[in-house]
């Protein structure tokens, strides 16, 4: 029979000891779990949200396209189709999004008017930039900017008028002068 060096009380100690370690042990698990949990329902209640193409308003977001027209045509008379077609992505994304959104702007649809006129005209400068011509690459380039006039007049707003990229002799690739569009 072998004695035990520890007394009584130390092995009461010990067990005091381990029973506080294993309630705390147990009390940090339960504050993760919750907190994990809390972080799953958060995450759920997210991916449950109806996606919304675009957060921002429709001015922002055409203030965008107008980069993306005045980028597009920039890039292409340097000749670098690689972000020509870059840009003509991103005003094919933006008008997709704007499309998705359902957009309406003082009782007049936004993005009927946006997928008529300017969807096609995307798709006609994407081809115009696959093929690397400058020659049709200009004239679709033309047949977009005319299409984002088209529509800024359907839309009551002719005074926002677009033109070609031309760092000599429009700044922001807009006119600011009164605009002489038919209505």
């Amino acid at each position: 029979m072998t004695r035990s060096c520890v007394s009584p009380r130390m092995n009461k100690i010990t067990l005091a000891v381990l029973a506080v370690l294993i309630l705390a042990l147990g009390g940090g698990l339960a504050l993760t779990t919750r907190r994990l949990s809390q972080a799953e329902a958060r995450l759920a209640a997210l991916e449950q949200r109806s996606p919304e193409p675009f957060h921002l308003g429709l001015g922002e977001v055409m203030g965008y396209q107008q980069r993306w027209v005045d980028k597009v045509g920039l890039a292409a008379q340097a000749g670098n189709w690689a972000a020509a077609a870059f840009y003509a992505d991103e005003l094919k994304e933006t008008a997709d999004d704007i499309v998705a959104a359902n957009v309406t702007r003082e009782n007049q649809d936004i993005s009927a008017l946006v997928k008529s006129a300017l969807a096609p005209a995307i798709d006609g400068l994407n081809d115009a930039i696959a093929r690397k011509s400058p020659a049709i690459f200009a004239t679709r380039y033309a047949n977009l900017v005319g299409a984002c006039n088209a529509c800024h007049g359907a839309a009551k707003v002719p005074f926002i008028h677009i033109t070609s990229s031309d760092e000599a002799r429009a700044r922001w690739n807009q006119i600011f002068a009164p605009a002489t569009i038919e209505k």
